[in-house]
């Protein structure tokens, strides 16, 4: 019983918290990242990185 109790813990806290237990903001539907001043997208949180827009470059198309 005691088992079960934690793992529902663990779920709902998992569910509830970003990257790093930032809460989730319920109404832009991100975390906030560097002291609240970037909103990481919650549907982001597993994609790979654009490694243009991290350089700052633009990605051009061929």
């Amino acid at each position: 019983m005691e088992d079960e109790l934690e793992q529902r813990a663990a779920d709902y806290l998992s569910s509830v918290l970003g990257f790093n237990g930032e809460r989730i903001d319920p109404v832009l539907g991100g975390y906030h990242l560097g002291n609240g001043y970037r909103l990481q997208p919650w549907s982001a949180r597993n994609a790979e990185a654009d490694l243009a827009q991290i350089r700052g470059q633009r990605a051009e198309s061929t």
